[in-house]
């Protein structure tokens, strides 16, 4: 991959957040500073940087995709409510690759493991709702 400045300040933006942000969220952290970037630049370099392995596409069941910089082993979390993004980093995972190998059908080398669920705000929020008497 070629060296580009925009595609640096992307990277290091993404490397300094732990927000996973889409990439209209990235491109809005990054406009103030670098007023020539463009939302096609974002996107592209993106997808460029998930290509080379150097960033993670967080794929959401539904809205967009979402991106991370720390490629070290560790699965998300994705709230159904809001759509906020958390890592898990955890040991005590079962080696769901060593039974996929097991059955003969592709051999695999890693795995990427999404969990849903509601974040602690949005539980929060639906408790206050509820102590409100407002309907949910």
């Amino acid at each position: 991959m070629i060296y580009s400045r925009q595609r640096e300040v992307i990277l290091g933006a993404l490397r300094s957040t732990r927000s996973h942000p889409t990439a209209e969220e990235l491109y809005s952290m990054i406009k103030p500073e670098n007023p020539g970037i463009s939302l096609a630049t974002v996107y592209r370099d993106l997808n460029q940087l998930a290509a080379h392995g150097m960033i993670l596409r967080i794929h959401a069941k539904s809205g967009p995709d979402r991106f991370d910089g720390n490629t070290s082993e560790h699965y998300h979390a994705v709230c159904s409510e809001c759509g906020r993004t958390v890592d898990i980093f955890t040991d005590d995972m079962p080696d769901v690759c060593a039974a996929a190998n097991g059955q003969d059908e592709i051999q695999v080398s890693s795995v990427l493991m999404l969990f849903a669920g509601v974040c602690k705000q949005c539980r929060e929020s639906q408790q206050v709702t509820i102590l409100k008497g407002e309907p949910s």
